[in-house]
């Protein structure tokens, strides 16, 4: 098997190796997140794990109002009307 070195900014090394399972090698630890990542992306699951990581980061109450607010208006123009089927 051939390898590649890359070079990584510190703070994504410490982003990765904090994703790292015990015994894991990175090679493995990367082809784990981006296998979870190609999967899962465009899904309902994906959305929710990346609202889940913003909403661990809402500092207060009132920053929560204001994300609520936000999100409530941008559904605004999706919501449609309509009647039961007879």
């Amino acid at each position: 098997m051939s390898t590649k070195t890359i070079a990584l900014e510190m703070s994504a090394y410490e982003r990765l190796a904090a994703q790292k399972i015990d015994g894991e090698s990175f090679t493995k630890t990367i082809e784990r997140l981006l296998k979870r990542h190609v999967s899962s992306a465009g899904t309902c699951g994906a959305a929710l794990e990346q609202a889940a990581r913003i909403w661990g980061q809402v500092g207060s109450t009132e920053e929560a109002d204001v994300m609520e607010r936000v999100i409530e208006q941008g559904r605004e123009g999706t919501r449609w009307d309509v009647e039961p089927l007879r």
